[in-house]
């Protein structure tokens, strides 16, 4: 008998399996088993010789594979049955589908019938070791319209025709079921697994990132904070209150107005990202949080998540971090303001020789601005082939150093300058310097001053030498004998005054050698004060020129006749003794010179005033610098151009000022002021209004 006999019997034990089947997948959610207890009752059911259960596998690049689920070893060689025993019930896989008798079953879902009826090759494209099928039925097995597997049976005598499908219908279905069923269990352990791989990933991450979550939810009675949160705030749940409050608890209490603000503004919207401070074991720590609202239409609160962080460490990194770009700032302020001060040019250049930094100094020298030098080059600038060599050989290594002295030419000055140039390398660590430094000194003050240094020494040289021939000149006629009784008394006695008059100015020459040296080096001039009656100084200093030169007249004036000061006597009568001596030179025969004293409420004023040549805005300027004489044509006016220099020194050292206001042909006003006695109580404001009306309503000088 070539057909299988579908008896009700046969039915039965098929659906008897079947149940057998679906209870065991049941129990041990286990779909090997299952199927293997399966086709153990269906080949004696179909006749077949062999047959196997296997569910579809897709690729991620869409190439189907068979995955034996189950299969009878009737037609397996040693090789097979290796294979299978290696795999179990893991599943074999079978790949090659390209070409074999189960390909069509899978790609047009209809069941294949092969063998003498059939059409489909019985061994091309069959694993390798299973022996050649004589006859074969392959039905594709669907669970929700997908072909999820594939029933093959083999070797039955005769084949197998559509009353085998009808017969094996019920199973068709519940292996479909079952494949289904399967692959939604193992997509819900996976689904499982993985979001129990993922809270397990995410709890490890919350601990390594010492971050900790929360969330409320309206729909119930008590928020969730996870240990890492309790951690953080170092508190753990209490049942005596709720969630939050061991949390808020620990908040600094000056920073929970910020959170409750934070908290009001994210319920109409905001973004919640606060950053707080907490009190933890008697420490104050920073934390950060951040949260997500849900809101009604009414905006109360639906559900919120959120996370917090401990950034103590960062927070005190930012804040050191903060603190060093702080004190780095302050220096570098520091040394560009330096740097703006230095008296010299300064200019940086980069390693291409590019200006990259000009002083205030350096553009008033160069006549440009560092907006317009920067990027330039040094030697574009300046404009000197020995300065840009110089330039070049510090660059590039060949010199340590260079000094160039060049003539500069300035869009702000008329005159070209001489300037000194010190060239210095930016080091850099081997090879190439970063960069120079260029330091630019101008020359002209130096090179004015060794100027009247050289005048000065000859003008010394002049002064000394006229004197002491005067000296000796004189004394010789004294000396000699025979002519010494030739000179009557009133003559002898003139020699000798004349004597005397040149030692005296040698001996002031002396003096200002000694109060130059003094200067130089920094020596306050030495003062013996004490209370000195200003009236008589006046009388003294303005007596000794009434008798030098009859040809000026002198006059003098007092607001109050019983001004004392409290200064060097010395001192101060070699101040007028300048002023007036200085007067007597620049002014005409006959000219008229004032000395001249006023009180205020708390100093004197003193001035000396003439009508002689006077002087410049410029002349006026270099008053008081060492060895200047506003007439340097004239070899006729003595003196050696240390005067001035010398009363600035002496009447600041009393604390005083001095001013010079003088127009050419016109003549000169030197005033300074002094303070009072020490002795001498401050003037009532009557006496200094007094002293006032004294001084507008002099029109005239005693003498």
């Amino acid at each position: 008998m070539n057909r299988l006999d579908h008896g009700l019997e046969d039915r039965h034990r098929l659906l008897a399996a079947i149940n057998r089947a679906q209870s065991l997948f049941i129990q041990e959610m286990e779909i090997g088993a299952a199927l293997e207890g399966l086709l153990d009752d269906i080949l004696p059911l179909t006749r077949s010789g062999c047959g196997f259960f296997a569910e579809i596998d897709v690729s991620n690049d869409g190439v189907p594979s068979l995955c034996f689920r189950a299969m009878s070893d009737v037609a397996w060689d040693e090789r097979m049955r290796t294979w299978h025993a290696a795999k179990g019930r893991a599943g074999n896989e079978f790949h090659p589908l390209e070409n074999n008798l189960f390909r069509s079953a899978l790609s047009t879902g209809s069941p294949v019938f092969a063998g003498p009826s059939g059409n489909v090759p019985l061994s091309e494209g069959l694993p390798c070791g299973l022996s050649p099928f004589r006859t074969c039925l392959a039905i594709p097995l669907e669970a929700k319209g997908e072909v999820v597997g594939l029933l093959g049976l083999a070797n039955r005598p005769g084949g197998y025709d559509d009353s085998d499908l009808s017969f094996l219908h019920p199973l068709i279905v519940s292996i479909g079921q079952l494949l289904g069923a399967m692959r939604s269990e193992m997509t819900r352990r996976s689904a499982e697994n993985t979001l129990r791989r993922m809270h397990e990933g995410f709890r490890k991450a919350q601990s390594v990132g010492r971050i900790g979550g929360w969330e409320i939810d309206s729909a119930q009675s008590q928020p969730i904070i996870s240990a890492e949160a309790y951690s953080i705030f170092g508190t753990a749940p209490d049942p005596s209150q709720s969630a939050f409050r061991a949390l808020l608890d620990r908040v600094h209490r000056d920073d929970r107005a910020k959170i409750e603000q934070s908290w009001q503004q994210a319920l109409s919207g905001a973004p919640y990202d606060i950053t707080y401070r907490i009190v933890r074991e008697g420490e104050v720590r920073w934390v950060r949080e951040m949260a997500e609202f849900e809101v009604d239409g009414k905006g109360a609160l639906l559900r919120a998540i959120g996370a917090v962080q401990d950034v103590t460490d960062s927070k005190r990194t930012e804040e050191s971090l903060r603190q060093s770009l702080t004190q780095e700032r302050a220096a570098r302020e520091r040394l560009f303001s330096l740097f703006k001060s230095v008296a010299d040019g300064v200019i940086a250049v980069n390693a291409d020789g590019r200006i990259t930094l000009m002083n205030p100094a350096a553009e008033a020298l160069t006549g440009v601005r560092l907006e317009k030098a920067a990027h330039r080059s040094l030697g574009e600038l300046l404009k000197n082939p020995e300065f840009t060599c110089a330039c070049e050989a510090v660059l590039t290594g060949a010199e340590c150093s260079a000094i160039v002295d060049f003539s500069l030419q300035s869009t702000r000055r008329k005159e070209p300058c001489t300037v000194q140039a010190r060239l210095f390398p930016v080091a850099a660590r081997g090879g190439r310097p970063k960069g120079l430094i260029a330091i630019l000194c101008d020359m002209r003050k130096e090179r004015e001053l060794d100027r009247l240094k050289s005048e000065f020494i000859a003008m010394a040289a002049h002064e000394l030498r006229s004197t002491l021939t005067a000296i000796l000149g004189y004394a010789s006629l004294l000396h000699d004998a025979r002519q010494f009784e030739n000179f009557s008394p009133d003559e002898r006695m003139e020699f000798l005054g004349q004597i005397v008059e040149k030692g005296e100015m040698l001996d002031g020459i002396v003096d200002d050698f000694l109060d130059l040296n003094c200067i130089e080096y920094g020596v306050s001039l030495q003062l013996e004060k004490s209370p000195c009656d200003l009236s008589r100084l006046f009388d003294n200093a303005v007596d000794h020129y009434r008798r030098q030169s009859s040809d000026h007249v002198f006059e003098t004036a007092l607001s109050h006749p019983e001004i004392k000061i409290f200064a060097d006597r010395r001192r101060l009568g070699q101040v007028l003794e300048n002023l007036l001596s200085n007067s007597v030179k620049y002014s005409p025969s006959g000219g008229t010179i004032r000395l001249e004293g006023r009180l205020t409420p708390r100093r004197v004023e003193i001035s000396v005033s003439d009508e002689g040549i006077g002087m410049s805005p410029e002349q006026v300027a270099k008053v008081f610098d060492k060895f200047y004489r506003a007439d340097e044509s004239s070899r006729a006016v003595n003196g050696l151009g240390l005067g001035m220099s010398i009363v600035k020194e002496i009447v600041e050292g009393h604390g005083g000022e001095i001013d010079v206001r003088s127009e050419p042909a016109r003549g000169t006003t030197v005033t300074f002021t002094l303070p009072l006695t020490e002795e001498m109580p401050e003037m009532s404001a009557d006496a200094a209004l007094g002293a006032l009306d004294f001084a507008a309503r002099s029109d005239s000088f005693s003498s």
